[in-house]
């Protein structure tokens, strides 16, 4: 191969390189399994699942500091379900655009809470971004669900936190 050559195909490598699915993206087709991860954009955080330090019987789906050797968590969807029989389990995106986790015999450990629509389920992508959220929307960019609004033990930066809502308590925190 010519230099010439060499050139041209490097070029056309990072051309299609640009159209590549993004690594920070669940869609219906991709699941996510022990092992794989969900990388925010900027590497800021990552997503996938983890076992304790103190223990390698229980794995949890969870998002955690990427860029901190220590792996420092943040977030635990399935905290009250651990998951103790770690082949086959899976986080998936339905066809009714709901994200749920499933255990090795394909039973329901989790799942997003009220992401049924009128109308527009059309297809899902959930999205972890470099503030922490993950993000469930549909097609037409309406996210149905986030982490955010269903917080665990940590405040990330970004976060908001509604406490009331026209003078009715909506939320508490908790030290």
């Amino acid at each position: 191969m010519g230099k010439a050559n060499l050139h041209v195909f490097f070029l056309l490598f990072l051309i299609l390189s640009c159209f590549c699915e993004s690594n920070n993206q669940l869609t219906q087709p991709k699941s996510l399994s022990p092992g794989d991860m969900l990388i925010s954009e900027g590497r800021v955080f990552a997503l996938g699942f983890f076992s304790p330090t103190n223990s390698n019987k229980s794995m949890y789906l969870g998002i955690w500091y990427h860029s901190i050797p220590e792996r420092t968590v943040v977030w635990i969807a399935n905290r009250d379900s651990p998951i103790s029989n770690h082949s086959s389990v899976k986080l998936s995106i339905t066809n009714s655009s709901e994200m749920v986790l499933f255990d090795s015999e394909g039973r329901t450990v989790w799942k997003t809470a009220n992401t049924t629509t009128a109308g527009g389920a059309d297809g899902a992508v959930a999205v972890l971004d470099d503030s922490g959220n993950f993000m469930l929307r549909l097609l037409n960019g309406t996210v149905v669900w986030q982490n955010i609004d269903h917080l665990t033990d940590t405040i990330l930066p970004s976060t908001r936190v509604l406490l009331s809502y026209k003078a009715q308590v909506v939320g508490r925190l908790v030290a």
